[in-house]
């Protein structure tokens, strides 16, 4: 029974190993692209970004991602987030596949602090009949300051937090 028992408990330290290794390896080795950055609404309490977001997964598992974050920051400080949902999106093995567009909620002081040194007003002057999302999107275009997206998400129940990428 002892014999048993040893050999039971061997071989589920063994599996417990390997599936630490195969998550290390899966965390190393997952990447992100952002696929877009357009206004998805303008409003007196903030701004609205849809970024959209890409996985790459170069390894030979399928991997299931869920809760993906999207932390906007300038110049180390943060501007947003999105919030985390239970969303869950299967990444084929070998694969680049979208997780659509991620809303991220600007509020309208941190959206100011991205704007500085834009005419905004001359600006929504320009855009008289247009959408005021038309004319944000152009005061987007604009940005002078770097504006940088961080992604962290659950590959398989591992949490993966990913270097900064600049996206304006």
């Amino acid at each position: 029974m002892n014999k048993l028992l040893t050999i039971g408990i061997l071989a589920g330290g063994g599996l417990l190993a390997y599936r630490a290794f195969q998550l290390n390896a899966l965390a190393g080795n997952i990447t992100t692209r952002i696929t877009g950055v357009r206004v998805h609404q303008l409003s007196l309490s903030g701004l609205t970004i849809a970024v959209g977001v890409a996985i790459n997964n170069p390894t030979k598992s399928t991997v299931t991602i869920s809760k993906p974050v999207v932390v906007l920051t300038s110049n180390s400080k943060y501007i947003g987030e999105s919030d985390a949902e239970g969303q869950v999106f299967k990444v084929a093995a070998q694969k680049v596949s979208s997780i659509g567009d991620i809303l991220i909620k600007i509020p309208l002081t941190s959206a100011m602090t991205i704007f500085k040194g834009i005419n905004l007003t001359g600006l929504f002057a320009a855009f008289q009949g247009q959408s005021l999302q038309t004319a944000a999107q152009a005061a987007m275009s604009q940005i002078k300051v770097p504006v940088e997206a961080q992604i962290s998400f659950y590959a398989d129940s591992l949490f993966v937090k990913l270097p900064p990428t600049r996206v304006l």
